[in-house]
């Protein structure tokens, strides 16, 4: 068995309440971490790791409580409905799966501001505050937020010229803007003619 098969076996288990699982590779001592271990609310059994491609790790992952990263979860976690993720946001580095955490989140907790976060606070549906505001928060779910549109992410393969880019992009100029609102996940940095067929993609998609 390896760490997703763990993981995914862990999922059809009911959640472990009354847990936290802390997942960092910087000093457990460290500002943001410090603050959520002495916090009131959170007295409860604490896990830690720093490593999800274990089989003991992932399938914390899958049953604790609540999940508090100051790092990048692995790509196969998602976000269970009876579960609390709390993403430390200290990033220098952007990518697709961290775009994809970010829209997992119950809150953010911000260490430092980051434009990309900024672009895209609209379509998030966390709560997110910065770091010296924890020891007031309770972190509770909050109703989900009410939205006219429901949200697609797409990943479009790096908009190379070929039938995958085409079709991509005929697909969300047919698709209704009215429901749905587009959400293009992709790398930063796109060759010429990459950029080119990005710049395809209707205004009306983000």
């Amino acid at each position: 068995m390896n760490a997703k098969q763990a993981y995914l076996q862990n999922v059809l288990k009911d959640i472990e309440w009354d847990t936290i699982l802390f997942a960092t590779k910087i000093d457990r001592d460290g500002a943001a971490i410090q603050t959520f271990n002495s916090h009131p609310f959170l007295k409860m059994k604490k896990v830690w790791a720093d490593n999800f491609y274990t089989i003991e790790t992932a399938a914390w992952l899958a049953k604790a409580e609540y999940i508090i990263s100051e790092i990048e979860l692995p790509p196969f976690y998602m976000k269970r409905k009876d579960q609390i993720y709390i993403q430390i946001f200290n990033f220098k580095e952007w990518n697709n799966n961290i775009a994809r955490l970010l829209l997992h989140a119950d809150f953010i907790v911000k260490q430092q501001e980051h434009e990309k976060l900024e672009n895209i606070r609209g379509i998030l549906n966390a709560t997110i505050l910065p770091l010296e505001n924890i020891a007031s928060t309770k972190f509770k779910k909050d109703p989900p937020k009410k939205r006219s549109k429901k949200n697609i992410v797409m990943y479009c393969g790096g908009f190379k010229n070929n039938g995958i880019t085409s079709s991509a992009i005929n697909l969300m100029k047919n698709i209704n803007k009215q429901k749905y609102q587009i959400i293009v996940v992709e790398d930063e940095n796109l060759a010429f003619d990459e950029m080119k067929n990005f710049e395809k993609v209707p205004d009306e998609s983000y």
